[in-house]
């Protein structure tokens, strides 16, 4: 039987003092492991917990340089007052712990890191969640937190021309009717309370309220309605008015049906415009984006819904109240010819696009308006009307400025030319209309109705030529002048078939 060699036995050396206290240590870690790592569990625990303390207070978020104006403004706000701070308003309730709150947070601090800008680039979105959550404005109607949405409370305040004092009340529950919401918006908090200048943490703009009330609207029409804001002042406007005189209030004028814009037309000034070369401060000019711009639902379900943007980033300011000193109030009205004249120079428009004629079948527009032309293209001379007012004229020596001197003599033979032609057909329309003076009563009504008819639509041609200036469009106005005395012609016709 084999025998195995006997391995040779390992000398021990007695450790050291260094040594010992190495064994020793290393053997109540093998009995105590358990207890380290509670205790490295509980300092991370700790650590986690004071991190998550001091980046919730609001003087950790106004350590970074883009946010000083902010944190300052907050300091000085009711929020403040109330122990309100940032998280809880930037975050929903039950949101703050969240990991998606985490990853928010890391996203700010990239943004922070990554910029030089010395304030915030995109305006913050705050949930309504965060303002009506309990404690706060809670829209349980049943407790004193919850009257705000039905409480009427005096928003503004200004002095009346009478030397009375008038506020303008508000009530959100009013406005957060959706009958009373823009085309795809939603309404929010932040909506109409945001940070509008540096003087403030949040407030509330009046131009936000005047965009609304008065954009695409009348004056006194709708949501512009003077008494939604205003109380009708009783004061009369004379206080020297003798017994027999009536004093006269607002509230007569209103009963009469005299127009607010006849005196107060001036204090709205401006239309809220939205202008494409906004939409290029931050989309890139792409036809797939431009063709949507006006579309208002669209835009305002994108950017305000969505987004809580601006209004005054797409939209122009519409102002409301007393004029500035010096403003001359018939520029209110004489900007926009619309004001008085419905349709200013309707017939010469219809000429010059060859439409709006009784009896042609197509369009026939001059070669000016297929190029884009408008009126200040040809109208550039100055003048004087027979009142001595100003005003543009378009001469034969306008036209050799683009065409040759021998088509700019033809002016005067189209004047003429046309002049004669509507002579003529005005004798036809007056042939007509004796005729049609004879045949009544002695003709069946139908006959007297087909008549009638054949001559109205001859009289609106005729007076589209004649109110239009034909020069405007002579091939055209020769057609429909034409066509008129035809239907003259079919209207004598007809009286005399009976």
């Amino acid at each position: 039987m084999e025998h195995k060699p006997k391995r040779e036995a390992v000398e021990h050396v007695p450790a050291g003092p260094v040594g010992r206290r190495v064994l020793v240590w290393l053997d109540k870690l093998r009995r105590w492991w358990w207890l380290f790592i509670i205790g490295a569990i509980l300092f991370q625990a700790v650590l986690i917990a004071g991190a998550e303390y001091a980046t919730s207070r609001p003087s950790f978020c106004g350590s970074c340089h883009i946010m000083d104006t902010y944190h300052e403004t907050w300091e000085k706000s009711e929020h403040a007052e109330e122990g309100v701070t940032c998280v809880d308003c930037h975050y929903a309730p039950g949101e703050h712990h969240t990991l998606k709150a985490k990853f928010k947070g890391l996203g700010q601090l990239f943004s922070y890191l990554g910029t030089t800008a010395t304030t915030v680039q995109k305006a913050a979105l705050v949930n309504d969640a965060s303002c009506t959550a309990a404690g706060c404005h809670s829209t349980d109607e049943g407790t004193e937190e919850g009257q705000w949405m039905t409480n009427r409370i005096a928003f503004a305040s200004y002095t009346r021309t009478d030397g009375s004092e008038a506020t303008v009340p508000f009530v959100h529950e009013t406005h957060f009717a959706k009958e009373n919401w823009m085309e795809g918006q939603e309404k929010h908090c932040s909506l109409c309370h945001r940070r509008e200048t540096a003087d403030h943490h949040m407030e509330v703009a009046q131009k936000v309220c005047h965009l609304c009330h008065f954009k695409n609207e009348a004056l006194n029409e709708k949501l512009s309605k003077c008494s939604l804001c205003h109380t009708i002042p009783v004061t009369p406007f004379r206080d020297d008015a003798s017994d027999s005189d009536e004093l006269i209030t607002h509230q007569i004028l209103e009963e009469r049906g005299v127009a607010c814009a006849s005196c107060h037309l001036h204090e709205v000034r401006g239309n809220g415009v939205m202008r494409e070369q906004r939409c290029l401060e931050c989309h890139e000019n792409d036809q797939a984006i431009m063709q949507d711009a006006s579309n208002a639902e669209l835009m305002h379900e994108k950017h305000v819904a969505a987004q809580a943007a601006n209004c005054f980033s797409c939209h122009e300011i519409i102002q409301h109240g007393r004029p500035p000193e010096g403003f001359d109030h018939f520029d209110a009205a004489l900007s926009d010819c619309k004001a008085c004249h419905a349709t200013p120079h309707q017939n010469k428009r219809l000429l010059i696009s060859g439409t709006g004629g009784k009896g042609v079948d197509k369009p026939l527009p001059i070669k000016h308006h297929d190029m884009g032309m408008g009126c200040l293209a040809c109208h550039i001379v100055d003048a004087v009307d027979d009142k001595g007012r100003g005003k543009k004229l378009a001469t034969a020596s306008v036209c050799i400025n683009c065409h040759s001197e021998k088509e700019g003599a033809l002016v005067a033979k189209w004047k003429s030319d046309v002049s004669e032609f509507l002579e003529e057909a005005f004798e036809y329309e007056q042939e007509a209309l004796d005729a049609l003076v004879q045949a009544r009563g002695k003709l069946p009504q139908e006959t007297i109705t087909a008549a009638e008819l054949l001559i109205q639509d001859g009289q609106t041609n005729l007076g589209i030529v004649n109110a239009g200036g034909g020069v405007h469009n002579k091939k055209y106005s020769a057609l429909l002048l034409d066509i008129s005395i035809e239907y003259f012609e079919d209207a004598i016709a007809e009286l005399e078939t009976e």
